[in-house]
């Protein structure tokens, strides 16, 4: 196997995270790549490398694609069976390498060599993360309705928002959902809002009288 040079390595890297918007995305794929590249025996080199605007003109990098391009699917298997950690993390990590070289081969018209390289398995149960069920008490949870009243037509919306997910035990995405054709409000006996909850299943749910005002 011959390895990309650590240049023409670094360069994809450094071009391929600079089209990521989130730092929380960019972070976790530099730590990706990191690793990829510590298996590849690949040091970043010091001293400044080749502008990400301009990768597709840099012979180091085009070099190093090629490289990767023609590295052995056996070389990917083994490398994925050597990963270390939690199977959400191992996940995560195949499928940053799955990106980055389908990134590459598109821009340099190469053959990915990761295209059929799936996903670790993750046992049954073996993911799974405990969850910590932490309940506020209702004059916390008065507080927190409060706060969120601030003067001013924002701050009647944010109240109501709160109030009514507090108010109607509704998810968050079901609270973004939620359209005015569906607040039936006008009957003071029964207000109530009809809500698209998961599996698209539609349920009526009352509205408490502090949520209606």
């Amino acid at each position: 196997m011959t390895a990309p040079t650590p240049i023409g390595y670094w360069t994809l890297v450094d071009a391929f995270l600079s089209g990521r918007e989130s730092p929380h995305t960019r972070a976790a794929y530099a730590r990706d790549l990191a690793a990829l590249g510590e298996a590849l025996d690949i040091a970043r080199p010091e001293g400044d490398l080749p502008p990400a605007f301009a990768v597709a003109e840099s012979a180091p990098a085009r070099e190093a694609a090629g490289a990767l391009s023609a590295i052995d699917g056996s070389w990917w298997e083994e490398w994925r069976a050597s990963l270390t950690g939690r199977p959400a993390s191992r996940r995560r990590r195949v499928a940053g390498v799955r990106a980055f070289c389908r990134w590459w081969a598109r821009i340099f018209g190469l053959e990915n060599p990761v295209k059929d390289l799936a996903l670790p398995s993750a046992a049954a149960g073996q993911d799974r993360v405990a969850r910590e069920t932490v309940s506020l008490t209702a004059s916390a949870m008065r507080r927190l309705c409060e706060a969120a009243a601030r003067p001013g037509p924002l701050g009647a919306r944010d109240a109501a928002l709160v109030e009514v997910l507090y108010g109607c035990g509704l998810r968050a995405s079901e609270l973004a959902g939620l359209d005015l054709s569906g607040c039936m409000l006008d009957d003071p006996t029964d207000p109530h809002l009809i809500v698209r909850g998961k599996g698209d299943k539609v349920r009526p749910v009352a509205v408490p009288r502090q949520a209606l005002s």
